[in-house]
């Protein structure tokens, strides 16, 4: 299994802290990445993989949406590559 390198922000009220936050993301990642390599033959790259998480409330990523994807709406889930 290779290292994950989780960041978490906590941008809004009403989540869990940190620590829960980061150990949950820790397990559904493992379980991920296992599922990943196991049953797809698709495994994490060997270096340390970073994976950035902002927990924030529906009126931050509504404006992260309308700005990114011109969509004006809240959403679950928006994700951006590390490079082109």
């Amino acid at each position: 299994m290779s290292q994950l390198d989780i960041q978490i922000a906590v941008e809004a009220d009403g989540w869990e802290d940190e620590t829960a936050l980061e150990a949950l993301a820790s397990r559904v990642l493992g379980a991920a990445e296992t599922h990943l390599a196991t049953r797809e033959g698709q495994p994490f790259p060997q270096q340390p993989t970073e994976v950035s998480l902002v927990f924030a409330d529906d009126e931050m990523i509504r404006e992260i949406n309308a700005e990114w994807r011109d969509k004006d709406k809240p959403t679950n889930v928006l994700s951006f590559p590390a490079f082109p």
